[in-house]
């Protein structure tokens, strides 16, 4: 096997090699994942894997679609949300949410948007995933089907008025318990000549741009029922290839540490700069971009 294949089958089993030292192969890895034949690999290949590695500071990125619906970690962002739900703080408890309106001038069919929202769920993995207060979370091969909620905004102007407050202040308030699905809603509104699409969210699973891509595919779905869904780069792999890169990133940080402290040692004394006089420039020459006020 050539060792660039090598290296990105192992990266799909979550397998992190990486160089310590000049001569020494380490690997990362979860429990049971390197079994006796991979270790028999790493061991024929060792000096053609240092060789590749040392010569390759940026990962390999792959697909693994065959993990797919396997464990994985938060990202320190995630994590921070996580921390941020505990009492234990101060100002904690409260989850990170977003809450988004799009309105349409048109009554739209709600039951096509029905259809038009479940296949967006089963485009997006993280949508049907399932976030643990315990560091990692989960996407679900297979989740419910959605049944929409729509509210019909018909009556007196006061009426409708109450009806959308209400589900304002329902959606933009809502708090998703970690460990359960979903962690996300999405309402419509219909009134007379116009529709809105109301969309509650747990930052946890979208941040405001995954936000967009997920209402502008909702519409795309709406408009073109019979669209194929094409699965995007998961979400899954892109975290596992940071996870690496980070790791990679360490390892080139303490190279360079070790190559600079030797250096420091051997490069002398600070050079004696000439210096033809000393002048300060008085306040009416001080350039117009100097801050006149204390910068807070």
């Amino acid at each position: 096997m050539d060792v660039k294949d090598l290296v990105e089958e192992l990266a799909r089993k979550d397998i992190q090699l990486f160089c310590e030292g000049e001569n020494e192969l380490r690997y990362k890895a979860p429990v049971g994942a390197v079994t006796s034949q991979i270790k028999e690999l790493l061991k024929e290949n060792k000096a053609e894997l240092i060789s590749f590695l040392n010569n390759h500071t940026a990962d390999v990125f792959v697909s693994n679609m065959q993990d797919r619906y396997e464990k994985f970690p938060l990202t320190d962002i995630q994590n921070s949300y996580v921390m941020g739900r505990n009492n234990m703080y101060e100002l904690g408890g409260v989850a990170c949410h977003g809450y988004l309106e799009v309105v349409f001038e048109e009554v739209i069919d709600s039951s096509r948007m029905e259809i038009a929202w479940n296949k967006v769920i089963q485009k997006h993995d993280m949508l049907r995933a399932i976030v643990f207060d315990v560091g990692y979370q989960i996407v679900q091969e297979a989740v419910p089907y959605i049944h929409m909620k729509v509210v019909n905004l018909y009556g007196t102007y006061d009426e409708k008025k109450e009806k959308i407050k209400t589900l304002r202040i329902e959606l933009a308030n809502k708090q998703y318990p970690l460990g359960k699905w979903p962690m996300c809603d999405l309402v419509v509104s219909i009134d007379d000549n116009k529709s809105i699409i109301h969309f509650s969210v747990d930052m946890l699973i979208a941040d405001f741009l995954s936000m967009n891509i997920i209402l502008n595919d909702l519409e795309t779905f709406y408009r073109n029922p019979n669209m194929e869904i094409k699965i995007p780069t998961l979400y899954r792999d892109i975290i596992n290839y940071q996870q690496r890169m980070k790791l990679s990133s360490n390892l080139i940080r303490q190279k360079a540490e070790t190559y600079w402290n030797e250096k420091i040692g051997k490069m002398g004394e600070t050079p004696e700069l000439p210096i033809i006089t000393k002048h300060t420039l008085p306040w009416r020459a001080t350039p117009s971009w100097y801050p006149r006020f204390p910068c807070l």
